[in-house]
């Protein structure tokens, strides 16, 4: 056939189709009003997994799938006009048996209201005759909202139930409701709230094992935990609270994992425990021992009624009781009023307590409230607090502010020219440099040839009272500091005084040409087996020694040369210490007379300290004295610190007086 001829029979036959498409005519689409789109499809395939799902949910008895039933019990066959469905195209389908059949029990009129509305019936019209009737439908998703007692409840049935229902709608959804396993996945992890990932796994496990639902797998292996070993606990927690209070160490899990598993080699632990640990591990057990991790907040713990603090703040009140009831008592303040526990008038000599501390003025330390004009703006203030004053001084119940009168200081110098007048030192940030232990044993040094020029011997007895600091317990070069010390003989370590052993005889510290001896040989010298011991366990075993357990410090030695008492404040504990009162007064003069210059501050400070008078610092002394009698009063000396604030308040409200018991 030539080429013309193909074409024009071309030609015909596409006018013989259009022609007989133009005969045909094009059936009309139904309205959207008639015919539900693919998103009441979706909404009807979530109804029926609902419906499926608490009928299932109010039945316990009917299994789940009934392969071999001869009786017919009362039950509902949920089955509509299934799709064809080619049993050949997949394994799963292969293992899925024609002859079973999908039973769900019927609902029950006894049941529950709430668990009986949640059943959606189901009719067995076929899809076409559905899709012309008009579907009153809630909105997308809507049941999460209208029933959640359906997925709350699911979540209460044991895990192999759950398996069972979560498989069996699955399956029943794609053989007897033609549903894709795309739309019947989303359907059932909509309703029951179970992921689509767990579900098809689910699946693929059930027809995998023949049938067989594996139950609850967590919790079922337990290995030992390192922590169930006593002594690795306590050496845990001592060394981690030494690094976290330790400001120059910044504390890790992976450095707790190093440090736990470098310990483990040292000793010998049972059968089935691991020597080595994860950074995931060491994470779990610092959480497991109390320790927590969290943004870092600026400030200082409060450690006031710790089971430690409350034991050192208990020793220390009945040695200033003791110490106060065999003197006289102290002076009375203006109104008259004596202190708690106010002395032994016969005795023949006072007892002065001189208490020191240290504060810090800065030039931009002003009011926190401040008058606005009608429109809301004042001044605008430097956000810095500027340039500080550190201030160091003493105070004491007789005198004051530690300092001589100027007939005093006339006196002092007709034998010593340069003999101080005051006690008070001032240190300028950025100028004068930084306050430390060398600056503070100087102003002690010069605070003790005051108050010895002052008080003599033979009348008074000086107590000496400093805060719990770095710089105020300082210890000597020569100190007997067991981590000063390095493991081996020689190298960066002070040469430290003798010691004492346990026969009460001496250990030099060096060798004969000065060299120290070093952590390993001072403990081998007094019996302590180092073999396989690290430098911590070494310095931990040293410092429980009498010798190196109350090495004394640079003031305490001091003192006690001069033949007077040290004694150091608790921790956590201002309100035992009179001089913060002092501290608290004159900075709200400083306040308010802020001019936010150094000139200004310089100025202010000594007249904010004037304002403290010697009646003031008297009545802070008997304030603190209330403090000592409402922790001493308490049977085990465990009072809080709130609850010692509501004891020592004179006047409870304006109209309740003080009674005689306070």
């Amino acid at each position: 056939m030539s080429k013309n001829r193909q074409k024009s029979a071309t030609f015909q036959g596409e006018n013989q189709s259009e022609e007989r498409r133009e005969e045909t005519p094009r059936p009309k689409r139904k309205s959207p009003a008639n015919k539900p789109g693919p998103l009441n499809r979706r909404k009807r395939h979530l109804q029926t997994a609902r419906g499926i799902a608490s009928s299932r949910l109010q039945s316990s008895s009917p299994p789940l799938i009934n392969e071999s039933s001869n009786e017919e019990p009362e039950q509902v066959l949920l089955e509509t006009s299934p799709a064809p469905v080619d049993v050949s195209t997949s394994s799963v389908e292969e293992s899925y048996s024609t002859e079973a059949s999908f039973v769900l029990p019927s609902l029950e009129d006894d049941h529950p209201q709430h668990l009986s509305s949640l059943a959606v019936p189901v009719s067995s019209t076929s899809e076409e005759d559905s899709d012309d009737e008009d579907v009153d439908e809630p909105s997308s998703f809507s049941f999460l909202e209208a029933h959640p007692l359906l997925k709350e409840s699911f979540q209460l049935v044991p895990l192999i139930q759950r398996k069972e229902v979560t498989i069996l709608l699955y399956n029943h959804l794609q053989h007897h409701h033609g549903f894709t396993k795309a739309i019947a996945s989303e359907s059932v992890s909509t309703a029951l709230g179970v992921g689509s990932s767990s579900l098809r796994r689910w699946n693929k496990e059930y027809f995998r094992e023949s049938g067989n639902i594996s139950g609850e797998k967590r919790g079922k292996y337990k290995r030992p935990s390192l922590l169930d070993q006593e002594d690795i606990t306590r050496k845990s927690v001592a060394w981690l609270r030494s690094k976290v209070h330790n400001p120059k160490y910044h504390l890790t899990s992976a450095k707790y994992q190093a440090w736990l598993n470098e310990y483990c080699q040292t000793i010998t632990l049972p059968p089935n425990f691991t020597n080595e640990i994860s950074e995931a591990t060491a994470n779990r057990y610092m959480r497991r021992l109390g320790f927590k991790h969290r943004p870092y907040q600026q400030g200082y713990s409060d450690g006031h009624d710790r089971p430690d603090v409350i034991a050192y703040r208990k020793t220390y009140l009945n040695r200033i009781r003791a110490l106060e009831a065999s003197h006289k008592p102290p002076p009375t303040c203006e109104d008259g009023i004596p202190s708690w526990n106010s002395g032994n008038p016969v005795r023949a000599r006072y007892v002065i307590f001189i208490c020191h501390d240290e504060t810090v003025f800065n030039a931009h330390d002003a009011h926190t409230s401040v008058w606005v004009d009608p429109m809301g703006s004042s001044a605008i203030r430097p956000k810095s607090k500027g340039k500080g004053i550190m201030i160091s001084d003493f105070i004491e119940e007789f005198g004051g502010y530690l300092r001589l009168t100027n007939e005093e200081w006339t006196e002092a110098r007709k034998e010593y020219v340069n003999f101080p007048k005051e006690a008070r030192e001032s240190l300028e940030f950025q100028r004068d440099g930084y306050w430390d232990a060398e600056r503070f044993i100087k102003n002690v040094k010069k605070a003790v040839r005051i108050a010895e020029f002052k008080y003599s011997a033979d009348r008074f007895e000086l107590i000496w009272i400093f805060d719990h600091s770095s710089g105020h317990m300082a210890f000597a070069e020569d100190a007997l500091v067991a981590s000063r010390m390095n493991v081996k003989p020689g190298g960066k370590q002070p040469k430290m005084h003798p010691g004492r052993l346990l026969d009460g005889s001496t250990q030099e510290m060096v060798f004969r040409d000065g060299t120290p001896k070093g952590l390993e040989i001072v403990l081998r010298e007094r019996g302590v087996n180092t073999d396989g011991l690290n430098k911590s366990t070494m310095v931990e075993k040293l410092q429980q020694f009498d010798d190196f357990k109350h090495e004394k410090n640079r003031v305490q030695i001091y003192l006690e040369e001069r033949h007077h008492k040290c004694m150091f404040n608790p921790k956590f504990h201002p309100e035992l210490n009179p001089i913060e009162r002092c501290w608290g007064k004159a900075k709200k003069y400083a306040r308010a007379n802020c001019n936010y210059t150094l000139e200004g501050l310089r100025y202010t400070i000594p007249i904010a300290l004037d304002t403290v008078s010697l009646d003031h610092i008297r009545k802070y002394f008997r304030k603190c004295r209330d403090y000592h009698r409402a922790y001493l009063e308490q049977p085990e000396g465990t009072r809080t610190g709130k609850e010692a604030d509501d004891k020592v308040k004179l006047y409870k409200s304006h109209r309740r007086t003080p009674t005689t018991e306070s």
